[in-house]
């Protein structure tokens, strides 16, 4: 789902009062909306119809294939397809179980006049752009380029109101003011409660990482113009690891991509987040880690935003209450992102468990799918 999540990532705007008329949505055609497969929780159906299996297959079968096409009309091309259908299933369950939590849990109704009206002020965005993000220029562009991720109209659709509903969840149960410290805690609105201690039991568990990041651009000039690989990188900065995170910080800030603000507090993760998929090799690489480790290379290259692609290595900075307390309203949000997490993961886990497989997927031929 990576590519064409990234696209939306920057697609949660300030909302304006103009009409959208001159961007009517496209209709997705007779085959497009074939319904392939329902999932249920709750009393609720959701529906995944081909324009969204096409999108998920599409987006995720270089992961299955490894590039060779030929293994979907291939003997053994049963074992690609349930592979592939794992992973299409798991992607739609995370769309519908943050549907089902807004609707339910924050009362926001992801298909209400509100959202539709979101929507189209997204669409509007992307098209026109704004003081926060380039637009396309004319509608035609833009219908082009949800092409070119393997998406129609109706899907973008579909996951603009995903990203409204997660949102609308964070908002309700996170509440919208920060505590500085543990001190001004009853200062917050929100409705998950995040007692202290709540908070600094899971700051010292297993399920939250603090790491410092050395960013490139993979085809960056530092490498050629010092002569030196990204391997060799790597040294200096497990030679550094030695001197602790400020010997660290020293060496991503001469060296890096890395913005300053994330050189100095680095990346709080929780191991439950949802809905960043962008950064799940992130994530899992700082999880693998030890106090004081360096991650092996890991490469972005299909978040589909030219200032994240590229090369990440990461140091674990080991826990103490000192930056505990420094960073108690980081920490407490990636608590808050990891209580939700778990909450919407549940949901999806019931809504994978509920599949039903419709007549019209044994219609599809998988070695032929394409936009």
């Amino acid at each position: 789902m990576k590519k064409f999540l990234a696209i939306l990532l920057a697609a949660i705007l300030l909302i304006s009062s103009v009409s959208c008329s001159d961007y009517e949505p496209v209709e997705s055609t007779p085959e497009e909306s074939r319904v392939v497969i329902t999932m249920s929780f709750g009393g609720e159906k959701y529906e995944i119809k081909y324009e969204l299996y096409r999108a998920l297959f599409l987006n995720n079968k270089s992961k299955v294939d490894g590039g060779d096409p030929s293994v979907w009309s291939g003997a053994d091309k049963a074992t690609y397809i349930n592979k592939i259908n794992e992973l299409i299933i798991s992607d739609a369950a995370k769309i519908f179980a943050a549907f089902y939590v807004s609707g339910t849990g924050a009362g926001f109704n992801v298909y209400s006049s509100k959202a539709d009206n979101l929507v189209e002020e997204y669409v509007k965005e992307s098209v026109e752009g704004s003081e926060e993000i380039p637009g396309f220029g004319t509608y035609e562009k833009y219908l082009a380029h949800l092409k070119s991720i393997n998406l129609n109209y109706a899907t973008q659709d579909l996951m603009f109101r995903y990203y409204i509903a997660l949102e609308k969840i964070s908002e309700f149960y996170g509440g919208t003011t920060e505590a500085t410290t543990p001190d001004v805690e009853e200062m917050l609105d929100a409705n998950i409660a995040t007692p202290v201690d709540g908070v600094r039991k899971f700051y010292y568990s297993n399920d939250f990482k603090r790491v410092l990041y050395a960013y490139f651009h993979e085809k960056t000039e530092y490498f050629n113009k010092n002569e030196t690989t990204p391997e060799a990188f790597r040294e200096k900065l497990i030679s550094a690891a030695e001197g602790g995170a400020d010997a660290v910080k020293s060496i991503i800030g001469q060296s890096t991509a890395t913005p300053a603000a994330d050189i100095a507090c680095g990346l709080f993760i929780p191991k439950n987040s949802f809905g960043n998929d962008l950064f799940d090799s992130i994530s899992a690489a700082a999880f693998a880690l030890s106090d004081g480790d360096v991650s092996e290379m890991i490469t972005l290259n299909e978040t589909g935003e030219a200032n994240l692609d590229g090369i990440y290595f990461l140091y674990n900075i080991e826990k103490s209450e000192e930056d505990f307390e420094k960073y108690y309203s980081l920490i407490r949000i990636a608590y808050l992102d990891d209580v939700m997490g778990k909450n919407l993961h549940s949901h999806a886990a019931t809504l994978k468990r509920s599949v039903e497989y419709t007549s019209d997927y044994s219609s599809i031929n998988h070695s032929e799918i394409s936009m």
